[in-house]
């Protein structure tokens, strides 16, 4: 008898853990991070593609020089394909419309 007893409270004290484990309702404190697995990290504004290139060297070039100038930069392969369907060669620039045209003339500059 006190086998079960044992058994039944290990089995609800299981239970109560498993449920805590994945429960995906629970209020975060004020002050502390939500507990979602699957956070944005882009901030929720407008974005637009600035520039457009065949070579992900330059890209990363372009987006270390964007980001040491303080513009949030985003490095994008494109979706389209061809007639054959064959992917095209692009990797677009992406940035904050906010900053569309200062981003606008440090990349002619680095183009010049």
């Amino acid at each position: 008898m006190i086998r079960l007893f044992v058994y039944l409270i290990l089995f609800f004290a299981l239970i109560y853990w498993l449920y805590g484990f994945f429960s995906s309702q629970r209020p975060s404190a004020p002050g502390k991070p939500s507990h979602r697995k699957f956070r944005s990290a882009v901030s929720r504004q407008d974005w637009a593609q600035v520039y457009e290139t065949a070579l992900r060297d330059e890209a990363l070039r372009i987006q270390a020089r964007l980001e040491e100038e303080g513009i949030e930069c985003i490095i994008c392969e494109q979706g389209k394909k061809d007639i054959y369907g064959k992917p095209l060669p692009g990797i677009g620039m992406i940035v904050p419309k906010t900053s569309l045209a200062l981003a606008q003339k440090i990349i002619s500059r680095l183009l010049v």
